[in-house]
């Protein structure tokens, strides 16, 4: 039976192809696209996403009742398309193992 962390996978791939066909090759900031750092993280992590080295400051709201934010370093982002290929390749190799069991 296939885990929770491939469908949570999927879900992000799907994230990345979404900014893949929004801002192709060119770098990006999480805030461009409402995401969380949660979120990055873990487009990260899975290696569909990479960081190009730069930054910039942004503030991000910290209490909203109060309105306080916090100023903060963050990264710039481009799309890994090497390991968005990756990704679908293991996807073919998974549905080429699930028909071989029918």
């Amino acid at each position: 039976m296939l885990n929770k962390g491939f469908f949570k996978d999927i879900e992000n791939f799907k994230l990345v192809v979404d900014v893949w066909h929004k801002v192709g090759d060119k770098p990006f900031y999480a805030s461009d696209f409402d995401f969380s750092g949660g979120q990055m993280r873990a487009l990260d992590v899975r290696g569909l996403i990479k960081a190009t080295g730069n930054t910039k400051e942004a503030f991000i709201l910290v209490d909203e009742w109060r309105d306080y934010y916090k100023k903060v370093t963050v990264k710039e982002w481009k799309v890994d398309t090497k390991n968005m290929h990756k990704f679908v390749s293991d996807i073919e190799q998974i549905c080429e193992e699930l028909k071989s069991l029918i």
